[in-house]
């Protein structure tokens, strides 16, 4: 923080005590809607990766459990980007076996990578473009591949987060790569197309048809 007076200093703790319990509220909607969308498409599973940031590792030996000195602010706050796995499936359709991975990536804030300036820096975050221009959204990422195919780009942990930075940082609502039998897919939505349950109906309907049109498989098989 610049340099304040005690009173500056008092007003500015009520917006961060504030900032936190708005956190939480929009939090518990993000788990709501990658619940939402678990139940929907029939996926038994929801774990998760942090992206571009490091994970709170584990101290042993130690009365403080958690490693925590030269880690970045950023570190802390699990929800500014964050990947959700909702899990593998497999079906049988087009007469031949399918077997596919989805993940939804929550970005709360794509300030930093729609920035232009060359000298951009994560803990700058006056070089990012102002929280009006920027965007709150999910990025829905689908690899879907011949079920014999012993390859799996979700093996490769940097994929996801190259993937993000790809679509944010030059603007694309969607992608799609092809690779000897296996594709993937992300589709970039606001995520304010979740936040009513018919808005959130409509939006993974068109996310379905979305798939079904550019692969022919049908995720509500």
């Amino acid at each position: 923080m610049e340099k304040m007076n005690q009173a500056d200093m008092e007003k500015a703790l009520v917006d961060v005590r504030k900032a936190h319990r708005l956190l939480y509220e929009y939090q518990h909607r993000i788990v709501d809607i990658m619940h939402f969308v678990q139940d929907k498409l029939k996926f038994s599973s929801l774990t998760g990766n942090r992206l571009f940031f490091d994970t709170i590792h584990s101290v042993r030996g130690s009365y403080g459990t958690l490693k925590v000195d030269n880690i970045w602010a950023w570190d802390f706050l699990y929800c500014y980007i964050f990947e959700f796995y909702l899990g593998y499936k497999e079906c049988f359709q087009e007469n031949q076996s399918w077997a596919y991975d989805l993940s939804i990536v929550e970005v709360s804030d794509t300030g930093y990578f729609e920035a232009q300036s060359s000298d951009k820096h994560f803990c700058n975050i006056n070089s990012y473009i102002t929280s009006e221009e920027a965007s709150t959204i999910l990025i829905f990422m689908l690899q879907i591949k011949p079920k014999e195919e012993n390859r799996n780009i979700w093996d490769n942990s940097e994929f996801i987060k190259n993937q993000t930075e790809e679509m944010l940082s030059n603007s694309k609502e969607e992608l799609i790569k092809k690779d000897s039998g296996i594709i993937f897919l992300a589709k970039k939505y606001n995520v304010l197309d979740f936040f009513s349950q018919v808005y959130a109906e409509k939006t993974l309907t068109e996310y379905i048809e979305f798939v079904k049109d550019k692969t022919g498989i049908d995720l509500n098989y």
